[in-house]
């Protein structure tokens, strides 16, 4: 009697994996500002430097140190008059200038420097982020656990194919960091901006190739 030859399906699986690790930021990132406007540039220049010098000294005051501030930005612009029934329209009428400083510090003191900078003359916010100072740790959790939800949906894919799994022969990784949403307000007895920071996702991706033998 003749027997029939079993003849054996190859293909290739790709599945990808997600994991993620929660836990709560420890530095603060604020970048604040003070923008002047006068008759002439140098006075706006002067100004604004008299205005920012003092925001910089009431910051530091916090203990906060010189290498976690950084100006990230100064501009000077004319501003014309626009006005269509101005003798002077289209005319420089004066000047501002816009300086930008980056503010790092601990997590819980946020809204004591956001509180102490307008004090001492910071008129420009543009917002808070909030970060880890090593986050290396928390990435590596985030890959393994994308590595283990990939292979354990490819073990339930197998089981149900009947097939056997080769080890992976392609791995693509691709990580990202989400932060959270910062809500600030001021509370009715304006004793200072509560800063929630929330916390942070790490997130991790891998897509993973398998070959498989039916």
């Amino acid at each position: 009697m003749a027997h029939k030859e079993r003849h054996e399906t190859m293909g290739t699986l790709k599945l990808t994996g997600e994991g993620s690790v929660s836990t709560k930021p420890d530095v603060a990132e604020l970048d604040l500002g003070v923008t002047v406007e006068a008759k002439s540039a140098g006075e706006a220049i002067r100004a604004n430097a008299a205005r920012m010098s003092a925001v910089i000294a009431h910051i530091k005051a916090l203990n906060i140190p010189s290498e976690s501030l950084k100006t990230t930005g100064i501009s000077l612009s004319p501003i014309y008059d626009y006005d269509e029934k101005s003798p002077t329209k289209g005319q420089i009428i004066a000047y501002r200038v816009d300086d930008m400083l980056r503010v790092l510090s601990e997590v819980d003191q946020a809204g004591v420097v956001l509180d102490v900078a307008v004090s001492a003359g910071a008129n420009l916010a543009s917002g808070i982020r909030f970060s880890l100072r090593d986050a290396q740790a928390f990435r590596e959790q985030a890959l393994a656990a994308a590595v283990k939800a990939a292979d354990r949906s490819a073990t339930i894919v197998a089981q149900a194919l009947g097939a056997e799994l080769d080890p992976p022969h392609q791995i693509d990784v691709l990580s990202s960091m989400s932060s959270p949403v910062v809500r600030m307000s001021k509370s009715a007895a304006d004793v200072g901006t509560p800063v929630e920071a929330g916390t942070l996702s790490i997130h991790a991706s891998v897509q993973v190739e398998r070959r498989y033998r039916l």
